[in-house]
């Protein structure tokens, strides 16, 4: 009788804990979606004052394959940039792409005062969207030009079926209150000239100049704010048949 009370409180303990370690192991863990939020909390509160002047140039194409984005950022290191958190543009959040290859995403540096500089591109998964942590080494400490690009395949399918579409930029606040954005220019290039675009933002943010014809024929128009400072823009993007 006292052995079959022995094992029966032997196996009661055993199983105690090993709920307690089940449990203990659940509590301490750390999935995916809490590292990039802390990633993503880190960069942007501990971001240097530093002041970027950034040109985007997105492509409209005529077929999904042809949609395009390449970003360019002067950058102003104050007094170094060691890191930068990007989010792509996206034709659907829900359908992000697993590899930065499935998007043929590139980054590079141009030469400058800290001699050759490398990027190691990183991936992140958030359940709602695909952002990439972009690591300098060595790091930026001299005014300096980086660049990535990018195919987002079928972000402009609404815009070649209804003619209609919008586009949403959030720059978001660093901590210390002050973004580093000073200067910043989006030019749209509509690949199919049988369509007259026109781009407006809703807000009345920036000035808009275009549409007009390129030496090969598309339709260019440039948008720009010459003082952005955390602002929400929102363009409306339109085309009519000639």
């Amino acid at each position: 009788m006292l052995r079959a009370i022995t094992a029966l409180l032997t196996l009661y303990l055993v199983y105690t804990f090993s709920n307690y370690y089940r449990i203990s192991r659940v509590k301490d863990s750390t999935s995916t979606e809490d590292v990039i939020c802390d990633i993503e909390d880190v960069v942007t509160r501990q971001a240097a004052p530093h002041d970027e002047v950034v040109h985007v140039r997105i492509t409209i194409g005529r077929t999904k394959d042809d949609d395009r984005v390449e970003e360019e950022v002067h950058v102003t290191p104050n007094s170094q940039v060691v890191n930068r958190l990007i989010r792509p543009i996206m034709p659907y959040h829900w359908r992000r792409p697993d590899r930065l290859r499935d998007i043929e995403f590139d980054c590079s540096v141009d030469e400058s005062d800290d001699g050759q500089v490398l990027v190691r591109a990183r991936p992140m998964l958030h359940q709602e969207y695909l952002q990439i942590w972009l690591i300098f080494t060595p790091t930026l400490t001299k005014p300096t030009v980086w660049r990535f690009w990018y195919r987002p395949r079928g972000l402009w399918n609404e815009l070649r079926e209804k003619d209609r579409d919008r586009l949403v930029w959030n720059d978001i606040m660093p901590s210390n209150g002050r973004s580093p954005l000073t200067d910043f220019t989006i030019t749209f290039v509509f690949a199919d000239p049988g369509f007259k675009p026109g781009v407006t933002e809703r807000n009345g943010y920036g000035t808009v100049k275009g549409p007009d014809r390129s030496e090969t024929g598309e339709w260019v128009v440039e948008w720009r704010d010459p003082s952005p400072q955390g602002r929400r823009y929102e363009w409306t993007i339109t085309r009519r048949a000639l």
